[in-house]
């Protein structure tokens, strides 16, 4: 293993010289970083290899090659380029391309590429594409990213022309490849007009220039009329067997960003939505677009389509595309957007479980027409404990909010409708809420009697949680009765179950040690299987009763699941340590 360290500080030495020479570091940096490089290397050539070991070397060295950037732009030097970073670069694509063939999951791929793509190693970044393929070739989007990058990176239209004819025979319904396909035929013929327009307008071209120029002139005839696009669109019609609206959508779209250039090729696609069944609804949106200027707002497309064409499909592809605006840029419009159009697609019986879950997950009832429209949902998901706490929420608040409000009633008949419905596992955010209203509007019998119907109605960790709630609020709305919060605490703990929690927050205020002791073996009765009662247990005999520890510390053992006795050692150990007196 030396060895090789040896020889990698070797081909790095002439790096490690030249930092102390150009004084980009100082000579302490440049040791600390040769005795980083050092670690890293012994850490890659253990006999256990971890891809960790690997990406953080990686990562250290760009940071170095990034540092080196920098310096130089401080001192503002104006010396011939050194390319002081060119080794350390070669080196960060060894041990990436080392990471992903030895583990080959994607993501390490992915990381070679993104460096390969950002350093413009486009040789090896070619190389790394392929090899991604070989590795990960069943997911159509790698085989579109190395089309792409194939032909507007590396400027190989062939390269990409063989990636791309080899992915539409394996993945013959994707939509994205194709539409991909069509994107790198569009750059091509925009390249190629480009550089005829440039050849016409040289004064003194050479006999090559010449030939050139006049070959565009005659045999390329076809790939200026945009012919080839034409030849991938036919292709995707015949062979997608569905989403061909999407797609000329999506084709439309690309073209569209050529203007002129593919002109042909653009009507060619316009022409197709008359031959092509079911797809009205992005007919419409090219029809509203065609005249529109080159940048606009892709919803404002959806949402007139949308206006003439009233379709559950229509509304469907609106609120796809509300849904995509709305999660990368939180924009309320395109929130309200959602909303509406997922209202039309429940009131059509069109909605799916999917638009209910997404709803509950990410939305908030924070006003009356999101209410309403969970309102509604919920008639179809009646269980949904999540859509349930957002519609209360806004009720409740609502409520507290108007102090001359008088619904208490029919927000205490929606809790009742709620609590019917929620399955006991999901129905913590519902009583947390019911009791939180009833302490903001009620008098205190009114609370008293909803934590009594709370704790006969739930169970197992649900009861536990409400029993926690309750001291809490006995702490809170009596703070100067203790003998009271005693109480409460040794009725609640008579029965089981109870929250780890709620005995922690009884023992913190309590002094005595024999009471404490106490608290603290009613938790290790029912939770001597939890790794935290035991440890919360030995901290508070740690400041009262040291001379225990030991005892506590065989109980524990004898009482936690062997799979929890390594890290309850650890953390014991680590709580011993913490007090230097214990631990001598």
């Amino acid at each position: 293993m030396a060895e090789f360290v040896q020889q990698h500080l070797e081909e790095l030495l002439d790096v490690f010289t030249a930092l102390r020479k150009t004084k980009y570091f100082t000579v302490s940096e440049v040791k600390s970083v040769i005795e980083r490089v050092r670690q890293f290397d012994y850490s890659i050539n253990k006999r256990t290899k971890r891809p960790k070991d690997f990406l953080k070397y990686a990562e250290y060295l760009e940071d170095v090659v990034e540092l080196i950037h920098k310096r130089r732009i401080i001192r503002q030097s104006n010396k011939p380029k050194d390319n002081l970073e060119d080794p350390l670069r070669k080196h960060i694509a060894h041990l990436y391309r080392i990471c992903a063939d030895r583990f080959r999951k994607v993501e390490y791929f992915k990381k070679e590429i993104a460096f390969l793509r950002k350093t413009h190693q486009n040789r090896l970044c070619s190389m790394a594409y392929t090899r991604l393929l070989q590795f990960h070739g069943n997911d159509p989007k790698n085989h579109a990213e190395a089309g792409l990058w194939e032909f507007f990176d590396n400027k190989s239209a062939e390269n990409a022309r063989t990636i791309f004819q080899y992915a539409i025979r394996k993945f013959k319904q994707d939509v994205g490849l194709r539409v991909a396909f069509v994107q790198m035929e569009a750059g091509f013929l925009n390249v190629m007009h480009e550089r005829r327009l440039m050849l016409a307008a040289m004064k003194d071209t050479t006999d090559e220039q010449n030939a050139i120029l006049m070959s565009m002139e005659g045999v390329n005839d076809a790939v200026f009329e945009g012919k080839l696009i034409e030849l991938v669109v036919s292709d995707a019609l015949e062979a997608l067997e569905e989403n061909k609206g999407e797609f000329l959508l999506k084709a439309y779209l690309e073209l569209r960003k050529y203007g002129s250039i593919v002109e042909k090729a653009t009507e060619f696609v316009v022409e197709q939505f008359e031959t092509v069944e079911n797809v009205k609804e992005e007919k419409k949106i090219v029809e509203i677009i065609q005249d529109w200027p080159q940048e606009f707002n892709m919803l404002d497309a959806y949402l007139e389509a949308a206006k003439k064409v009233k379709t559950p499909r229509m509304y469907r592809l609106t609120a796809e595309v509300a849904k995509k605006e709305f999660e990368s840029t939180a924009d309320d419009r395109a929130k309200s957007v959602l909303i509406a159009q997922l209202e039309k697609l429940h009131k059509l019986g069109e909605a799916e479980q999917s638009d209910y879950d997404w709803l509950s997950a990410n939305l908030d009832a924070t006003d009356e027409a999101t209410a309403n429209v969970f309102s509604a949902m919920l008639e179809n998901t009646p269980t949904n404990a999540s859509m349930w706490e957002k519609v209360l929420s806004y009720h409740v608040n609502k409520h507290i909010d108007d102090a001359k409000s008088t619904d208490s009633e029919k927000v205490m008949a929606l809790f009742d409708d709620a609590l019917e419905k929620v399955h006991n596992d999901e129905s913590l955010p519902i009583w947390r809420l019911l009791i939180d209203f009833t302490i903001n509007k009620f008098p205190a019998a009114v609370v008293d009697a909803a934590f009594k119907r709370a704790l006969l109605q739930t169970r197992d960790v649900v009861h536990a949680e409400i029993k926690e709630i309750r001291l809490n609020y006995i702490k809170t709305a009596y703070p100067n009765d203790m003998e009271k919060y005693e109480d409460e605490y040794k009725n609640l703990a008579r029965t089981r179950p109870t929250s780890i929690h709620m005995h922690l927050d009884y023992a913190a205020t309590v002094s005595d040690p024999e009471k404490k002791n106490q608290i603290f073996d009613n938790l290790v009765a029912e939770h001597g299987k939890s790794v935290t009662a035991w440890l919360e247990y030995g901290r508070a005999l740690m400041v009262a009763q040291p001379n225990s520890l030991s005892r506590l510390y065989m109980r524990a053992l004898s009482n936690l699941d062997p799979a929890e006795k390594d890290h309850f050692n650890e953390e014991w150990t680590l709580m011993i340590r913490s007090d230097p007196s214990l631990e001598a």
